[in-house]
C-alpha cells in the first residue's frame, strides 16, 4: 500500500515546481504518511513536503477525495483561483469532482507522468 516515488518522477515534480506553484492533496492516514515522510526523507536526504508549497492530507482536513468539499478547502486555505488551477490525479472520480469545482483536470493512466507535459504544453 505504501510504494516508493521512483526517482525520476521526484525529478519530474522539482522541474515543475520551478515554474508552477505545486500542492499536494492526498488521501491517507497519519501512519502512512508518517512511514512515507521517514522513508523519503532517509532516502533523499529532505522533506518530500518541501516539493510543494503546501501538502494537504484528507486525515488532517477531516475530508476525502472525491468530496468536492476538500477541494473548495484547498482553494479557499491557498488563495487558488479554480480556472487557474490544474489538478492532477489517478482516479477519475477525483478528477471529475474537482471539475465540478471549477478547477482543470487531468486523470493519469498507467501513471504515464508525461501525460502532465503534453497537457501542460498546450496552454
Amino acid at each position: 500500500m505504501i510504494l516508493d516515488i521512483p526517482e525520476n518522477r521526484i525529478d519530474f515534480i522539482k522541474s515543475l515546481k520551478e515554474s508552477y506553484n505545486l500542492f499536494l492533496l492526498s488521501n491517507t492516514n497519519c501512519i502512512h504518511q508518517l512511514k512515507y515522510l521517514n522513508d523519503f526523507e532517509k532516502k533523499y536526504k529532505y522533506s518530500f513536503n518541501s516539493l510543494f508549497q503546501k501538502a494537504y492530507n484528507s486525515h488532517e482536513i477531516g475530508i476525502r477525495k472525491p468530496d468536492k468539499e476538500i477541494f473548495n478547502f484547498v482553494l479557499s486555505d491557498s488563495n487558488l483561483i479554480p480556472e487557474e488551477t490544474l489538478f492532477v490525479d489517478d482516479a477519475i472520480s477525483n478528477t471529475k469532482s474537482a471539475e465540478n469545482c471549477k478547477l482543470k483536470s487531468l486523470c493519469i493512466i498507467d501513471n504515464d507522468i508525461f501525460e502532465i507535459n503534453k497537457y501542460l504544453c498546450n496552454y
